[in-house]
This record gives structure tokens, sequence and C-alpha cells, in this order.
């Protein structure tokens, strides 16, 4: 009962959640496939797919975990609105499939719970243009 209360509850300790994503997702960076030998490798951050300036939260349907180069980037290039972001999550998407990586890294349970017109950009594979929308 108690993990079931951390696992829908908000962000207590970054190494617990580190420890869980990394199990539960995979041992990679969401955005490009960065592959890590453990959850508390220097590299690997804890990301909020919705940035909390957007109103995205600390529950784990908005974490990922991706490397601290994707994140920096996420935050210069998706950070400004939600299009951006849209468009930054897209491009990751096909730079993957470029490197022939053809599954979803992004889980089910955060693809789920973005704003529509931010997955449907990424799912049907829609540049999302500045000023539309």
């Amino acid at each position: 009962m108690k993990q079931l209360i951390y696992i829908y509850g908000n962000l207590e300790n970054n190494l617990k959640i580190k420890r869980l994503l990394f199990e539960t997702d995979g041992p990679h960076c969401v955005y490009c496939n960065h592959r890590f030998t453990s959850f508390f490798d220097k590299g690997l951050t804890l990301d909020h797919v919705i940035p909390r300036k957007y109103g995205g939260s600390n529950r784990l349907f908005n974490l990922v975990l991706c490397c601290e180069e994707c994140n920096k980037q996420k935050s210069s290039k998706g950070g400004t609105n939600l299009k951006e972001l849209a468009n930054f999550l897209w491009q990751h998407k096909r730079l993957r499939e470029m490197r022939d990586i053809l599954y979803e890294t992004i889980p089910s349970r955060v693809l789920n719970r973005l704003p529509h017109e931010v997955r449907d950009s990424y799912v049907n594979y829609k540049f999302l243009k500045k000023g539309v929308g």
C-alpha cells in the first residue's frame, strides 16, 4: 500500500524515483536512447516532460529519465512554449528512427497524459509552426 501511494504521489526522493523509472522504463534516455549502467550514473537526470511552468506536475506520469545533454537541450529549445516542446519531442523521435531505434522510448504512461496538441503532433509527425494555435 505504501508503494502505491508513493508511485502516484509527489516527487519526494530523486534517487528512489530514478531507481523506479530505471527498472520500469529501462536504462536509457527517453529522447536520444543513450544507455546508462546504473540509476545513479552521473549524467542521468529526471525530466518533467511537461515543464512545471506549463502546469506539469511532479507525478510519475510526467517524469522520465534522460541524459544531461537532452535535458539541457529541452530546456533551451523546448522550454519556451508547448509548441516548441512538441517540436522538440517530434525531432527526437525522428532522430531515433534515423538511428534504427524503431520502438517507442517515451512510456505510454507519459504519452497518454500529454496535452492533446503535443501528443497529436508527436504521434502524427506534425511539426507545429510558431504562432499557430
